[in-house]
Protein backbone atom coordinates (compact mmCIF):
# COMPACT_ATOMS: atom_id res chain seq x y z
CA UNK A 1 0.00 0.00 0.00
CA UNK A 2 2.72 2.45 0.98
CA UNK A 3 4.73 1.86 -2.22
CA UNK A 4 1.64 2.32 -4.39
CA UNK A 5 0.79 5.58 -2.61
CA UNK A 6 4.37 6.86 -3.01
CA UNK A 7 4.39 6.16 -6.75
CA UNK A 8 0.96 7.76 -7.22
CA UNK A 9 2.09 10.87 -5.34
CA UNK A 10 4.98 11.28 -7.79
CA UNK A 11 3.20 10.04 -10.94
CA UNK A 12 -0.52 10.86 -10.60
CA UNK A 13 -3.18 9.26 -12.78
CA UNK A 14 -3.87 10.76 -16.19
CA UNK A 15 -7.25 11.22 -17.83
CA UNK A 16 -8.78 12.66 -21.00
CA UNK A 17 -6.52 13.48 -23.94
CA UNK A 18 -3.34 12.95 -21.89
CA UNK A 19 -4.44 9.38 -21.18
CA UNK A 20 -5.41 8.75 -24.82
CA UNK A 21 -2.05 10.08 -26.06
CA UNK A 22 -0.20 7.83 -23.62
CA UNK A 23 -2.18 4.71 -24.51
CA UNK A 24 -2.06 5.20 -28.29
CA UNK A 25 1.68 5.87 -28.42
CA UNK A 26 2.90 3.00 -30.54
CA UNK A 27 6.45 2.60 -29.33
CA UNK A 28 7.66 5.38 -27.05
CA UNK A 29 6.74 5.41 -23.35
CA UNK A 30 4.60 8.45 -22.56
CA UNK A 31 2.69 10.03 -19.73
CA UNK A 32 3.07 8.22 -16.43
CA UNK A 33 4.55 5.01 -17.85
CA UNK A 34 7.46 4.21 -15.57
CA UNK A 35 8.78 1.61 -18.01
CA UNK A 36 7.58 0.00 -21.22
CA UNK A 37 8.46 -3.11 -23.18
CA UNK A 38 7.05 -4.80 -26.25
CA UNK A 39 5.70 -8.11 -27.42
CA UNK A 40 8.50 -8.20 -30.03
CA UNK A 41 12.23 -8.24 -29.44
CA UNK A 42 12.76 -5.77 -32.30
CA UNK A 43 10.08 -3.30 -31.25
CA UNK A 44 11.20 -0.61 -33.69
CA UNK A 45 10.45 -2.81 -36.70
CA UNK A 46 7.10 -1.77 -38.15
CA UNK A 47 6.98 -4.89 -40.35
CA UNK A 48 7.29 -7.21 -37.36
CA UNK A 49 4.82 -5.18 -35.35
CA UNK A 50 2.29 -5.11 -38.19
CA UNK A 51 2.64 -8.89 -38.61
CA UNK A 52 1.91 -9.43 -34.95
CA UNK A 53 -1.09 -7.10 -35.07
CA UNK A 54 -2.42 -8.96 -38.11
CA UNK A 55 -2.37 -12.23 -36.13
CA UNK A 56 -4.17 -10.62 -33.16
CA UNK A 57 -6.79 -9.05 -35.41
CA UNK A 58 -7.87 -12.46 -36.68
CA UNK A 59 -9.46 -13.28 -33.31
CA UNK A 60 -12.20 -11.06 -31.83
CA UNK A 61 -12.09 -10.21 -28.14
CA UNK A 62 -14.56 -12.12 -25.98
CA UNK A 63 -18.10 -10.86 -25.66
CA UNK A 64 -17.73 -11.12 -21.88
CA UNK A 65 -14.90 -8.60 -22.02
CA UNK A 66 -16.92 -6.19 -24.17
CA UNK A 67 -19.83 -6.44 -21.75
CA UNK A 68 -17.62 -5.20 -18.88
CA UNK A 69 -17.88 -1.74 -20.46
CA UNK A 70 -21.32 -0.97 -19.07
CA UNK A 71 -20.83 2.76 -19.67
CA UNK A 72 -19.61 2.09 -23.23
CA UNK A 73 -18.71 5.29 -25.11
CA UNK A 74 -18.38 7.25 -21.86
CA UNK A 75 -15.47 4.97 -20.91
CA UNK A 76 -12.31 6.31 -22.56
CA UNK A 77 -10.92 2.75 -22.79
CA UNK A 78 -13.85 1.49 -24.87
CA UNK A 79 -12.76 2.93 -28.23
CA UNK A 80 -9.06 2.45 -27.49
CA UNK A 81 -9.42 -1.29 -26.87
CA UNK A 82 -11.46 -2.69 -29.79
CA UNK A 83 -13.69 -1.75 -32.71
CA UNK A 84 -17.31 -2.55 -33.62
CA UNK A 85 -16.24 -5.95 -34.98
CA UNK A 86 -14.73 -6.74 -31.56
CA UNK A 87 -11.24 -6.76 -33.05
CA UNK A 88 -8.60 -5.37 -30.73
CA UNK A 89 -7.27 -1.92 -31.63
CA UNK A 90 -5.04 -1.35 -28.60
CA UNK A 91 -1.33 -1.87 -29.17
CA UNK A 92 0.15 -4.86 -27.37
CA UNK A 93 2.84 -3.95 -24.88
CA UNK A 94 3.93 -4.50 -21.32
CA UNK A 95 4.53 -1.60 -19.00
CA UNK A 96 4.38 -0.31 -15.47
CA UNK A 97 2.32 2.82 -15.02
CA UNK A 98 0.42 4.65 -12.33
CA UNK A 99 -2.91 3.01 -13.14
CA UNK A 100 -1.59 -0.34 -11.95
CA UNK A 101 -0.44 1.30 -8.72
CA UNK A 102 -4.00 2.56 -8.16
CA UNK A 103 -5.35 -0.93 -8.84
CA UNK A 104 -2.83 -2.42 -6.41
CA UNK A 105 -3.83 0.18 -3.84
CA UNK A 106 -7.50 -0.84 -4.17
CA UNK A 107 -6.68 -4.50 -3.58
CA UNK A 108 -4.38 -3.71 -0.65
CA UNK A 109 -7.12 -1.73 1.03
CA UNK A 110 -9.66 -4.46 0.33
CA UNK A 111 -7.48 -7.25 1.73
CA UNK A 112 -6.69 -5.06 4.76
CA UNK A 113 -10.47 -5.06 5.38
CA UNK A 114 -10.73 -1.33 4.62
CA UNK A 115 -13.72 -1.69 2.32
CA UNK A 116 -14.63 1.99 2.44
CA UNK A 117 -11.07 2.96 1.50
CA UNK A 118 -11.04 0.44 -1.34
CA UNK A 119 -14.41 1.71 -2.59
CA UNK A 120 -13.21 5.33 -2.49
CA UNK A 121 -10.06 4.40 -4.45
CA UNK A 122 -12.18 2.51 -6.99
CA UNK A 123 -14.55 5.45 -7.45
CA UNK A 124 -11.64 7.89 -7.84
CA UNK A 125 -10.14 5.64 -10.53
CA UNK A 126 -13.41 5.28 -12.45
CA UNK A 127 -13.82 9.07 -12.53
CA UNK A 128 -10.50 9.27 -14.39
CA UNK A 129 -11.72 6.83 -17.05
CA UNK A 130 -15.50 7.25 -17.38
CA UNK A 131 -17.08 10.60 -18.17
CA UNK A 132 -19.81 11.66 -15.75
CA UNK A 133 -19.78 8.33 -13.91
CA UNK A 134 -21.67 8.02 -10.65
CA UNK A 135 -19.90 6.68 -7.59
CA UNK A 136 -20.57 3.13 -6.56
CA UNK A 137 -21.92 2.53 -3.08
CA UNK A 138 -21.80 -0.85 -1.35
CA UNK A 139 -25.44 -1.23 -2.32
CA UNK A 140 -25.03 -0.33 -6.02
CA UNK A 141 -21.96 -2.44 -6.84
CA UNK A 142 -22.77 -4.89 -9.67
CA UNK A 143 -23.41 -8.49 -8.71
CA UNK A 144 -20.64 -11.03 -9.26
CA UNK A 145 -20.92 -12.83 -12.60
CA UNK A 146 -20.61 -16.49 -11.63
CA UNK A 147 -19.97 -17.47 -15.27
CA UNK A 148 -16.66 -15.59 -15.36
CA UNK A 149 -13.35 -17.46 -15.09
CA UNK A 150 -12.37 -15.80 -11.82
CA UNK A 151 -14.78 -16.75 -9.05
CA UNK A 152 -12.46 -16.71 -6.01
CA UNK A 153 -9.76 -14.34 -4.75
CA UNK A 154 -6.09 -15.01 -3.95
CA UNK A 155 -7.13 -16.60 -0.63
CA UNK A 156 -9.66 -18.92 -2.25
CA UNK A 157 -12.57 -16.91 -0.87
CA UNK A 158 -15.61 -16.27 -3.11
CA UNK A 159 -15.50 -12.91 -4.86
CA UNK A 160 -17.47 -10.10 -3.26
CA UNK A 161 -19.11 -7.41 -5.42
CA UNK A 162 -16.40 -4.93 -4.33
CA UNK A 163 -13.42 -7.10 -5.27
CA UNK A 164 -15.20 -8.18 -8.44
CA UNK A 165 -15.59 -4.52 -9.47
CA UNK A 166 -11.90 -3.88 -8.74
CA UNK A 167 -10.80 -6.88 -10.84
CA UNK A 168 -13.12 -5.80 -13.67
CA UNK A 169 -11.45 -2.38 -13.74
CA UNK A 170 -8.07 -4.08 -13.76
CA UNK A 171 -9.12 -6.22 -16.71
CA UNK A 172 -10.35 -3.22 -18.70
CA UNK A 173 -7.34 -1.06 -17.85
CA UNK A 174 -4.59 -3.60 -18.52
CA UNK A 175 -6.07 -5.23 -21.62
CA UNK A 176 -3.31 -6.18 -24.12
CA UNK A 177 -0.60 -5.44 -21.56
CA UNK A 178 0.28 -9.03 -20.68
CA UNK A 179 -1.52 -9.09 -17.32
CA UNK A 180 -4.49 -11.41 -17.83
CA UNK A 181 -2.69 -14.77 -17.53
CA UNK A 182 -1.13 -13.75 -14.22
CA UNK A 183 -4.45 -12.39 -13.02
CA UNK A 184 -6.10 -15.75 -13.67
CA UNK A 185 -3.25 -17.67 -12.04
CA UNK A 186 -3.33 -15.68 -8.82
CA UNK A 187 -7.11 -15.76 -8.50
CA UNK A 188 -8.22 -19.36 -8.42
CA UNK A 189 -6.16 -20.78 -11.30
CA UNK A 190 -9.11 -21.56 -13.58
CA UNK A 191 -8.42 -24.49 -15.90
CA UNK A 192 -8.55 -24.26 -19.68
CA UNK A 193 -8.31 -26.92 -22.32
CA UNK A 194 -7.81 -27.04 -26.07
CA UNK A 195 -8.18 -29.88 -28.58
CA UNK A 196 -5.39 -30.71 -31.00
CA UNK A 197 -5.02 -33.80 -33.21
CA UNK A 198 -7.72 -35.68 -31.31
CA UNK A 199 -6.24 -35.00 -27.87
CA UNK A 200 -7.29 -32.75 -25.04
CA UNK A 201 -4.60 -30.45 -23.65
CA UNK A 202 -5.21 -28.77 -20.27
Amino acid sequence: KLYAENVLAKYPLLSGSAYTEMMTSRLAPKGNMLMKSYILSNSTSNNDYNGSESMLNSRPVSRRFVELFTEKEKDIRYSISFNKKRLQTKYGFGCLRSAEMQLILMECLYHSEDNQGALAALNAFRKMRIEGVEDYTMETLPAVNTEEYITVDVNGEPLTPLLNAILNERRKELFMEGDRWYELKRNGRPEFWAAKQGRKYT
